[in-house]
């Protein structure tokens, strides 16, 4: 079992590393073929069905979307805008860490917030 796991492991660094040298070659394209390309890259090392890469505007009241990778559908997209006045606990949230590692969005209390309905 233990052979496995790191097998696992070892694996799963290779795929980070490969993604790695994949982002920095992507990197000297234009952006938007570089967002594109970091996000899918990322979704398949992650192995999770969607990244996004968003920027606060220079006020810090919102973040905008540049970029993000949906790999179930193979869709990219951008242009969504989040108030922070609109989500005050998932805001809270990124002020305290940068990550949320939130696995099931609709309830977790940081995103709970964006659920519709």
């Amino acid at each position: 079992m233990f052979d496995n796991y790191v097998l696992r492991a070892n694996l799963q660094t290779l795929q980070f590393q490969s993604a790695l040298v994949e982002i920095s070659r992507a990197a000297s394209a234009d952006l938007d073929n570089a967002l594109s390309r970091i996000s899918t890259l990322a979704a398949d090392a992650l192995d999770t069905a969607r990244v996004s890469i968003w920027l606060f505007n220079e006020e810090h009241t919102e973040l905008r979307c540049l970029h993000l990778f949906d790999r179930e559908r193979n869709t990219h997209e951008s242009g969504a805008i989040l108030a922070v006045e609109k989500y005050p606990r998932y805001f809270k949230a990124l002020e305290e860490s940068r990550t949320i590692p939130a696995e099931v969005a609709r309830t977790h209390p940081c995103t709970s917030e964006f659920a519709v309905g």
